[in-house]
């Protein structure tokens, strides 16, 4: 009796536990439902995003709590009241958001980062709440693309167009340009400064000066002006008086030269920066000069020394060696000889010879004038022109030429110098030529002869030409 009991008190049992246990689960459901923070279960309108953080080796799960995403360029931020200013590259607008402790900050590939990690100019994705404008996430975007170190770029300021290569993109007045942390213009670039561009689609939103550009001038470099100056691998440039080297920045080894002279000094430039070199120390060796008078008969010619017209009224300094030198005035054989230069000082003295045709010329006329002031007219055929052959020079005894003044006279092709003039008698038959610079050359004959008198002599006014 008591088994057959026990039989049937066991198959009871078996009866009610599946009611015991369905029983069991529905209160577990419930109490894990209850669990759920507010604001988070059906019908939401807020969106849920999990991430993952590190601490002391451990994963955790966190829940973000954000209902607007923007790409937007970093441009301020501002730790006295814990803000960031970020420029909304759809909406073309400047935004505001808040940070705290409980901002999330990650590179592109999720890796954690401090806030003073991110440069300004950076892209990012930021994730916020619209309502109190808190920002819950910050990330490097990763739906934006860039340039580092760009160097083959140009920028036209005029249709707002950047070029990288071969590839053109465009810009407008929002674009962020920071050298460091200082904003420039677009009009600030230098076709030297290295470029890190960033952008969206076809737009570009940043460009940070990654290297930028100074300057070399030079000073004490006299004797280097109209060589060439090479600037490290950077430059090959003419050197000019007050010449400005613009280049990248960093350390160059700087060369001048000019023939034979060379010099070397380094420049280490830093951004926006100017280095001075003096380059006093190189000099080209002192070149000897000397002053060079010139004495040129008759008056008014042009002098030239290796072919470069001189004014020779006062001595003219000439480097030490072989100089051409030339002598031209109307009338005159033309004078070209090599001159040497070999001692400080040196006086030269050049007659003009006249032509042979131009004594051949004469016309036969002697007109002179005794002491008691006569006249006398001579007229010689071709065959009995004058001859000095066998004159000789009598002693205190003048020829005087005192007109036409001005001009220069001759005796037989040696000149005498400038009427009025006088010079030593020496008998026989002479030819007389005068030439003045704008006349008509004339040649006289004349004749001396030993009779205790000087010899007066005034010709006709000359004839301009």
């Amino acid at each position: 009796m008591d088994n057959n009991y026990f039989n049937e008190k066991t198959k009871g049992i078996e009866k009610g536990f599946p009611i015991i246990l369905g029983i069991g689960c529905f209160i577990i459901i419930v109490a894990a439902f209850m669990a759920i923070p507010k604001g988070q279960g059906r019908g939401s309108a807020k969106t849920l995003l999990s991430a993952g953080k590190e601490s002391d080796g451990e994963e955790q799960t966190a829940s973000l709590d954000f209902d607007k995403q923007i790409i937007g360029v970093l441009k301020e931020v501002n730790r006295e009241n814990n803000s960031i200013t970020l420029f909304d590259v759809k909406k073309k607008e400047d935004i505001v958001v808040n940070y705290n402790s409980g901002t999330i900050i990650y590179d592109k590939y999720e890796q954690a980062l401090v806030l003073e990690q991110l440069k300004l100019g950076e892209l990012v994705d930021a994730y916020y709440n619209m309502d109190n404008l808190g920002l819950v996430k910050l990330q490097i975007s990763n739906q934006t693309w860039e340039y580092k170190n760009a160097s083959n770029w140009g920028i036209d300021t005029i249709n707002k167009i950047f070029s990288i290569g071969d590839n053109k993109y465009k810009y407008d007045r929002n674009i962020s340009i920071l050298s460091k942390d200082t904003f420039l213009k677009p009009e600030d670039l230098h076709e030297k400064d290295l470029l890190t561009i960033k952008g969206f689609d076809r737009e570009i939103f940043s460009i940070q000066i990654t290297k930028g550009h100074g300057t070399i001038t030079f000073e004490d470099y006299e004797d280097f002006i109209g060589g060439i100056a090479y600037i490290g691998n950077d430059a090959i440039l003419p050197i000019t008086e007050d010449m400005v080297v613009t280049v990248r920045e960093g350390e160059y080894e700087v060369t001048l030269e000019n023939g034979s002279l060379a010099g070397t000094k380094t420049a280490r430039l830093k951004r926006d920066e100017n280095v001075l070199l003096n380059m006093g120390e190189y000099r080209k060796p002192a070149v000897k000069s000397s002053l060079v008078s010139f004495e040129i008969l008759p008056e008014g010619a042009e002098l030239y020394i290796d072919d470069v017209i001189q004014s020779y009224n006062e001595p003219i300094k000439l480097e030490y060696g072989e100089h051409m030198a030339k002598v031209i005035l109307k009338g005159y054989e033309t004078y070209e000889n090599t001159i040497i230069v070999d001692e400080a000082s040196k006086n030269i003295v050049i007659e003009l010879e006249v032509p042979l045709e131009d004594l051949d010329d004469s016309d036969g006329y002697t007109s002179g004038r005794t002491d008691n002031g006569e006249e006398r007219d001579t007229g010689n055929s071709d065959d009995d022109r004058p001859s000095s052959k066998g004159g000789k020079q009598v002693s205190g005894q003048l020829i005087y030429v005192l007109e036409p003044e001005g001009a220069s006279v001759y005796l037989d092709g040696e000149l005498k110098g400038i009427a009025p003039v006088s010079f030593p008698k020496i008998t026989g038959n002479h030819y007389i030529t005068l030439i003045k610079s704008g006349y008509e050359t004339k040649t006289y004959t004349i004749e001396a002869t030993n009779d205790g008198e000087d010899a007066y002599f005034n010709f006709p006014e000359m004839l301009k030409q």
